[in-house]
């Protein structure tokens, strides 16, 4: 059995792949550098302000939206996708995530059936920084 194990924040990822009763091993790191900006760094678009005519007063006119949550979404979609390949490849027979709390429910939601069936496990936790040796005690594996 080929199992990963991929533990991320909203900026990093890093994935670990034990096969059968083998070592887990470091096998891909992925990185989202957007993540780490400043908001204000971050291209946006306008700001949906609309001025009122005769008045010194602006009305917001769209939500406000947090461009580091965006970033996060797209980092998310991206593992997302990098899971999913692994899967059709057949490379894949089992996932363990562990991901910071607030970023594991946005790649829960990305995931697509056929992928989030083959997550055996999921961890609350950032281990990104953590050794191979303290994740693979950690999780489990």
């Amino acid at each position: 059995m080929k199992r990963y194990l991929l533990v991320a924040d909203a900026a990093r990822a890093r994935v670990f792949c034990r096969e059968g009763l083998g070592e887990v091993e470091e096998v891909h790191s992925l990185a989202h550098p957007e993540s780490r900006l400043h908001p204000g760094d971050l291209e946006e678009g306008g700001k949906g302000e609309q001025h009122e005519s005769g008045a010194t007063s602006v009305r917001q006119t769209d939500k406000p939206t947090d461009v580091m949550d965006k970033e996060a979404d797209r980092f998310a979609q991206e593992l997302a996708g990098y899971m999913k390949e692994l899967r059709m490849a057949n490379k894949a027979d089992a996932f363990v995530v562990a991901a910071a709390p607030n970023f594991l429910g946005r790649l829960r939601a990305k995931l697509d059936d056929a992928t989030a069936k083959l997550v055996e496990q999921t961890v609350d936790k950032d281990y990104t920084r953590a050794s191979r040796e303290e994740i693979a005690d950690k999780l489990g594996v």
